[in-house]
């Protein structure tokens, strides 16, 4: 049962027969970079049970603009949050800071548009409701690009392959990278960021 504190989903029929429960609240804690090391933390807390992943970038630089470093933060947070908030699906995603406002509307429909085969093979709702608990920041700063490639997120399979054949001029990015992670980078003929 959900009061146990571990994953479950709220009521509904799956394809296999058994009852989907939902979690009760996905909180986006902590967000850090150190930029001397490349390290950065993102914390986690699923229906109580708080946890954090670190993913290392190239670090020594220096931060020039620190408004866009903290977007870039945020978006990630939101986006690598996807992938935890699935164990439980819980009804309530929550920012622990605030947050600019685009950056909430992207967790709107990342959490929902980007879940919904999720939801349907495991037989919850469509769409998938979830209610966000966050405070409105001040409106995005206006990006200037830096360089001449996107950074594409992968994950190894066909939605990844996909994306970096519509946008070549790409470098991918992957957390915890696997062989299957540099066979689709090489393939598509982009550099990889570990």
């Amino acid at each position: 049962s959900c009061a146990s504190r571990r994953p479950c989903w709220s009521s509904s029929t799956t394809r296999t027969g058994r009852t989907a429960r939902r979690g009760g609240s996905f909180l986006l804690a902590e967000r850090e970079l150190d930029v001397a090391s490349g390290a950065a933390v993102f914390r986690y807390e699923l229906d109580g049970d708080g946890f954090e992943e670190v993913i290392h970038v190239p670090g020594g630089g220096a931060v020039d603009d620190p408004a866009t470093l903290d977007l870039l933060l945020d978006l990630c947070h939101v986006a690598m949050g996807t992938s935890y908030f699935k164990l439980s699906a819980p009804k309530r995603l929550r920012f622990k800071r605030p947050t600019a406002p685009a950056v909430i509307e992207l967790a709107r429909h990342l959490y929902d548009d980007g879940l919904r085969e999720f939801a349907v093979t495991n037989g919850l709702g469509v769409p998938l409701t979830t209610d966000i608990d966050a405070v409105a920041d001040e409106p995005l700063p206006a990006l200037v690009p830096r360089g001449e490639r996107a950074l594409i997120p992968i994950g190894g399979g066909k939605d990844s392959a996909a994306m970096l054949g519509i946008v070549p001029q790409a470098t991918a990015l992957a957390v915890g990278a696997t062989e299957a992670h540099e066979r689709l980078a090489a393939a598509a003929g982009v550099d990889l960021v570990r």
